[in-house]
This record gives C-alpha cells, sequence and structure tokens, in this order.
C-alpha cells in the first residue's frame, strides 16, 4: 500500500506530501527534507491520509521535519567524509 506524509499546518489542519519513491531516496528522509523545520510528521496509509485532521496524533510522531536546506547540508557533510575517507584508504595502500 502507498505511504504519505502527513504534517500538520498553522491553520490546525495537516498538509500531505506524496512522495515519489522511485526517486532513490528512502520515505524517511523524504519527511525529514520536505516537511518544514520543527514540524513532526506522520508516515501513514494513502487512504489514512484522506481522514480529518483531529484524528492525526502529532504528539508520537515518526519523525521531525529539517527542511531541504538542511537536509542538503546533511547529504553533502556526508559525502565530503565519505571522500575524505576513501582518500584515506587509498593512501594508506598507496593508490
Amino acid at each position: 500500500m502507498s505511504k504519505v506524509i502527513i504534517y500538520p499546518t498553522e491553520e490546525n489542519t495537516f498538509a500531505v506530501i506524496y512522495p515519489i519513491l522511485e526517486c532513490g531516496i528512502p520515505l524517511n528522509e523524504i519527511a525529514r527534507k520536505d516537511v518544514p523545520v520543527n514540524k513532526p510528521y506522520l508516515i501513514v496509509d494513502a487512504t489514512v491520509g484522506q481522514q480529518d485532521s483531529t484524528q492525526f496524533n502529532f504528539s508520537n510522531p515518526d519523525g521531525v521535519g529539517i527542511g531541504a536546506f538542511a537536509w542538503f547540508a546533511e547529504q553533502q557533510a556526508i559525502i565530503q567524509a565519505q571522500a575524505a575517507d576513501i582518500a584515506d584508504l587509498k593512501q594508506k595502500v598507496g593508490v
């Protein structure tokens, strides 16, 4: 069953993100990236995401959004750390 990401809005409703999993980014990472900073989110079945917002309890969320800017900065730091590890390994083996 397909999943959606929901998070509360300032208007006491909720927003729904319909992720495209074929992009290669895991669902929880899509949520962290696409949900606004410090907003809790739930990952639910798509059919559940069509319910009234009063039925969702965000006090025990699946996670909290960090926003796209922070997510991409985090990914860049991971890539740079991996590149440094590869360079160190190459130096140790003499490549």
